[in-house]
């Protein structure tokens, strides 16, 4: 399977929202057998043990971001994940287009702010 990686918005509305359907996008994309996902929001864990700049984290996913077969923009408003989008194309790596997804999957990520106000 190629490696894809998941861009989107971390800091609006929510970090962790966002974590959380970031996630749930690229699991299912796992399970489905389409891709083995690369998602970058992740950092936030190593954030939390290892505080850096945020640069040095733009930094590694810029690294991650070129090793990766593909790349997936997630809707939202993001200038990170803007310039991982042109990262991405810059050094040709094939794009994903959301709505190329599975309907289910792009709903994981639609509907995560509903879903938040559950378990939040």
């Amino acid at each position: 399977m190629k490696l894809l990686y998941v861009a989107g918005p971390y800091t609006k509305p929510d970090p962790i929202i966002n974590i959380h359907g970031a996630i749930l996008v690229g699991m299912d994309l796992y399970e489905r057998s389409l891709f083995v996902p690369h998602i970058p929001h992740l950092t936030m864990l190593m954030h939390l043990v290892t505080p850096r700049p945020i640069d040095y984290w733009y930094d590694l996913d810029a690294q991650m971001l070129t090793r990766c077969d593909a790349f997936v923009r997630l809707p939202g408003e993001s200038v990170g994940a803007d310039d991982e989008e042109g990262l991405a194309r810059s050094a040709g790596i094939e794009m994903i287009a959301f709505m190329e997804l599975p309907e289910y999957t792009q709903s994981l990520w639609t509907q995560r702010d509903a879903r938040a106000r559950v378990w939040l």
